[in-house]
């Protein structure tokens, strides 16, 4: 009898170990990754909790990307919640929602942020609650599956609402430029064919990989980018004018002697500090086999060093692409539905690499 007992009481003793040790790994590890068995640590802040809701099928969420499926009935709105917590030393704050536009997949389902705005800090070891609430004004239900990614980043690094906004409007209208539907200059040219022969000709650059408006460039790259972007790369929200910095890299992968791969750095800050470290966005295309450009991921929200034209350590004007980090963490997926995190920190090379492309790719 005695023996039972103590055997009893070993499986009592398993079983409460076993919860333990699976209730800290919900907490501390990321178990959702394309269905494998990998385990990935939880670091900065993360998602721990989205409360069921009507409707909702929360896929997976890794780090503070929620993937979900939402069904919203007629005329109405269905709100969840959810729960991030500060896994850092330091305090951060709730920068923007960013979404995944190929993963969202009905307009007709509109989304906003509630209990939380923008500068809302967390302290660290602290957690917040917010929710989010889909709205459907259609006279059917309307299912969404989207894949939503709420920022979080160092106070300093919140970005003024103006400055996001001019750095998307650039970022729509190079998208255009690479679509072949903006044309140079009134001319038969398109801006895209127009861009490939400012950048190979390379004329007052000493280098024919990337083209720039930076303090510096030559006139004719400035000009060429100023009539390409058209109005996009100085604009005026709301009576502030915000002056947008880009610099176009383009990269031959495959070494057949073509772009397969451009990146779009931007910035709004004046760039008057030398080795300041400034706020600069960073987006990837690359085209596919029918030449069609497109996306990849999203506009990384990075920051880079303040410097002269070309990397020097004189002058002002410019920053430098080769220092380029993120400033937080992101989950990119690729065309099979595979997510992979890119880790806070990671340098454009970095993130080329977890796309598939080469390691060590001169950025």
């Amino acid at each position: 009898m005695k023996r039972k007992t103590i055997a009893l009481l070993c499986i009592a003793l398993s079983l409460i170990f076993s919860v333990i040790c699976i209730g800290y790994a919900s907490l501390s590890d990321n178990l959702t990754i394309d269905g494998s068995a990998e385990v990935n640590a939880q670091e900065g802040v993360f998602i721990t909790d989205v409360a069921e809701a009507s409707g909702l099928t929360a896929n997976q969420y890794i780090s503070t990307t929620l993937s979900s499926t939402i069904v919203v009935p007629a005329n109405s709105s269905v709100t969840i919640e959810i729960t991030v917590h500060n896994n850092y030393d330091v305090t951060y704050a709730y920068n923007d929602t960013l979404y995944v536009t190929d993963a969202y997949d009905n307009n007709n389902v509109t989304f906003t942020i509630d209990d939380m705005k923008k500068k809302d800090e967390i302290a660290s070891g602290a957690e917040k609650i917010f929710h989010v609430t889909f709205k459907n004004s259609t006279s059917t239900a309307q299912t969404l599956n989207s894949i939503l990614n709420f920022q979080f980043v160092l106070p300093e690094d919140v970005v003024d609402d103006e400055d996001q906004i001019a750095a998307k409007n650039a970022l729509e209208q190079f998208q255009d430029i690479l679509d072949k539907e903006i044309m140079y200059n009134k001319s038969e040219v398109t801006a895209y064919d127009a861009m490939l022969q400012q950048m190979e000709n390379g004329s007052g650059r000493g280098d024919n990989d990337y083209i720039s408006n930076v303090v510096g460039a030559s006139s004719a790259d400035k000009a060429l980018l100023n009539d390409i972007f058209e109005d996009k790369l100085r604009v005026n929200i709301d009576g502030k004018e915000v002056a947008v910095t880009a610099l176009i890299k383009g990269l031959d992968t495959d070494e057949n002697g073509n772009f397969d791969v451009m990146v779009l750095f931007m910035t709004t800050s004046a760039l008057a500090q030398r080795f300041e470290n400034v706020s600069v966005y960073a987006a990837v295309f690359a085209v596919d086999e029918n030449n069609v450009w497109s996306q990849l991921g999203e506009m990384y929200n990075g920051s880079a060093n303040a410097c002269g034209y070309n990397g020097s350590y004189f002058g002002t004007g410019s920053f430098n692409s080769d220092n380029w980090k993120s400033n937080q963490v992101y989950v990119y997926q690729d065309t099979t539905g595979k997510q992979t995190t890119i880790p806070k920190g990671s340098g454009m090379e970095d993130v080329l690499e977890i796309m598939g492309y080469p390691a060590n790719l001169d950025i």
